[in-house]
């Protein structure tokens, strides 16, 4: 009996083992699979990048103005550029046409990097005008950049990347592209040493998030479908600077009835429906500036009277 009960345990036990190793075979295979492709992606699925490891770039133009700026032989084709060049960045400019950009990727694990411009410089190449054409910000999302200027002829469809820059004192975005829908402004409120603002053919829901920045020097919403402005009548610490050039605002009476737009402040009205709607035009432009604060602006030119952005809103 004894005998028969011992070989059923060992019999047991050798089932129980065969099944324990094929699971331990199985976890080791994930195991190395995972390491594996860690080890291939690196800092791209976070936000380390250590010495050993490369960090998968794409785009040649980002690479050779990496290159450029820290004086590096070029890559000869290589996307995966080591962690100790990334960390190394500390600026770049990156001026087209001679180092033409469409992405960014890569640029995440430049855990250094405080200023970055992608210039944009009309100047003819062998293969024409070249332009930056870069529509995804993410990667630059959680850098400490301090300073973002992008000229680029590609639709940005997403800011909100801006609004995890937390460093962040100067932005400008412009070139020729345009986000394709209006933007909720609120990703602002993640800048809070913000202190120049600028974009061109960028369209806001509203302009009330940008009214709870405060130590804002210069704000310019050129060309973004503005028509309302009555957010700024409660505008406490509004800019110095204000450019809203190339918007639809016919009535001005927001801006007059706000006593911190005085001497010294500088609006900037160009391109606007000045002088459509009677008595909130340029009745408030003499307002203004009898208060101190130079106004620019133009009279709406009979050529514009049919202008869309002059008709009243449906």
């Amino acid at each position: 009996m004894i005998e028969r009960w011992g070989d059923g345990f060992c019999v047991v036990l050798a089932w129980w083992g065969s099944r324990w190793r094929a699971v331990l075979v199985g976890v080791a295979v994930v195991s190395l699979a995972g390491f594996a492709a860690w080890a291939q992606s690196g800092p791209q699925s976070g936000v380390s990048c250590v010495p050993g490891q490369r960090v998968w770039v794409p785009d040649a133009g980002l690479r050779h103005g990496i290159e450029s700026m820290l004086h590096l032989p070029e890559d000869e084709g290589d996307p995966w550029v080591p962690c100790e060049t990334m960390l190394r960045l500390t600026r770049l400019w990156l001026p087209a046409p001679r180092y033409p950009v469409a992405s960014l990727e890569g640029l995440q694990a430049a855990r250094n990097l405080t200023w970055l411009q992608l210039d944009f410089m009309a100047v003819p190449s062998s293969q024409g005008v070249v332009f930056h054409t870069v529509s995804d910000l993410s990667p630059l999302a959680e850098l400490p950049l301090r300073y973002l200027f992008l000229a680029t002829t590609s639709r940005v469809e997403d800011l909100a990347p801006v609004g995890r820059m937390h460093a962040l004192e100067e932005f400008f975005l412009g070139g020729g592209g345009q986000v394709t829908a209006p933007v909720d402004a609120s990703f602002v409120d993640g800048l809070p040493l913000l202190r120049k603002f600028t974009t061109n053919d960028v369209r806001y829901r509203g302009l009330e998030p940008f009214t709870r920045l405060e130590g804002l020097e210069s704000l310019a919403l050129r060309f973004a479908g503005i028509r309302d402005v009555h957010a700024l009548r409660w505008w406490i610490d509004p800019p110095k600077v204000l450019k809203l050039e190339g918007n639809g605002i016919a009535d001005l009476s927001p801006l007059v009835e706000n006593p911190a737009f005085g001497a010294g402040d500088e609006i900037d009205l160009q391109g606007n429906c000045i002088g459509t709607v009677p008595g909130v035009g340029w009745e408030a432009v003499s307002a203004l500036r009898a208060r101190g604060v130079r106004v620019v602006a133009t009279p709406l030119r009979q050529a514009k009277a049919d202008d869309p952005r002059c008709r009243p809103a449906p």
